[in-house]
């Protein structure tokens, strides 16, 4: 368990991507890590497949050729020079991130997350686990090899993609582990569906955090001028926001389309609701539940296994070894 009397600021940014443009939206993401950083921030999670943005058009245009090519090429590899950048960002701002990609691999795309430490280091990677409603057009179906927290001097943290909220095993998977802070990352839903979507979004996290007791960091993205022309979006959407333990709003939900969302993470604070529920002890029974998950990778993929605390990104020596 954290340190009870840990303090720190963390960050839910709502950001429009330049969209479809690898290169731009990373200048971008690292820019705001400084940004951040200069303020004292030090845990600052992105959005859902914040680089290159939302494939918005698998819902209305499944099968738009120039529109799959051009995200498959600006998509991001891992290791990659885009992360290297994000990395040293993350050194220079001496913050941990989390940031939603879409990743290629081969000749498939993947919905994932990942998670860089204060140092430059890729200690984390989660795929999710299977695409939402037409999403399956775009993103090939991840695994649970990367179901898992990471154990930081910021606490132990997870992160989820999406409509994987909803997933009540995918949630215990990290309560199990003891997860404290929680990286809950959206795509620019609010855009395309409305007040319907943050009610989904703000729902689920408000569970989330009251169920795991721990703190969510909810960033979700909003459109950019050029998305919303090209779909007839009504709004640039937007609904971030910061929760603590109680399911408490402790910053947000904001839905004025690009800011940041800041609070104060305060483990103390979080004590009091362990005696209301405990999911992985007294209240989650474990005499009468058992509970297992494949973490076995998938793919055919070799790259970095399970080595992510070896791996630092902000060495091109290592990225010409890989």
């Amino acid at each position: 368990m954290s340190d009870i009397g840990k303090k720190y600021l963390a960050a839910a940014v709502q950001m429009a991507p330049v969209w479809l443009d690898r290169e731009a939206t990373t200048e971008k993401v690292c820019s705001k890590i400084i940004e951040l950083g200069q303020k004292g921030v030090r845990f600052i999670v992105f959005p859902e497949v914040m680089i290159p943005g939302t494939p918005h058009w698998n819902w209305s245009e499944p099968m738009n050729r120039e529109l799959y090519i051009r995200m498959f090429q600006n998509s991001v590899e891992v290791p990659s020079e885009t992360l290297r950048k994000v990395a040293t960002a993350c050194r220079s701002a001496n913050a941990y991130v989390v940031l939603g990609i879409t990743e290629r691999e081969a000749k498939a795309l993947y919905n994932t997350i990942v998670f860089i430490n204060n140092e430059g280091q890729l200690i984390g990677k989660h795929r999710k686990m299977i695409a939402t409603q037409s999403e399956k057009v775009i993103w090939a179906a991840g695994d649970a090899s990367g179901l898992r927290v990471h154990n930081t001097p910021l606490g132990k943290i997870g992160g989820l993609i999406c409509g994987e909220h909803n997933n009540s095993l995918a949630r215990y998977a990290l309560a199990e582990q003891g997860e404290e802070v929680h990286a809950a990352v959206w795509v620019s839903g609010a855009a395309r569906r409305g007040e319907l979507y943050n009610r989904w979004v703000e729902t689920w996290c408000q569970s989330y955090a009251m169920a795991n007791q721990t703190f969510v960091i909810c960033a979700q993205a909003c459109a950019s001028e050029k998305e919303i022309e090209r779909f007839g979006f009504p709004h640039v959407g937007g609904g971030s926001s910061i929760i603590a333990p109680d399911g408490s709003f402790i910053a947000g939900p904001e839905k004025s389309g690009e800011t940041d969302v800041i609070a104060e993470i305060d483990f103390e604070k979080a004590i009091f609701n362990y005696t209301i529920l405990d999911t992985i002890s007294y209240h989650g029974r474990p005499d009468l539940f058992q509970f297992g998950v494949n973490r076995e990778t998938q793919s055919n993929s070799t790259q970095l296994e399970n080595q992510f605390e070896k791996y630092d990104l902000t060495e091109q020596v290592e990225l010409s070894k890989m």
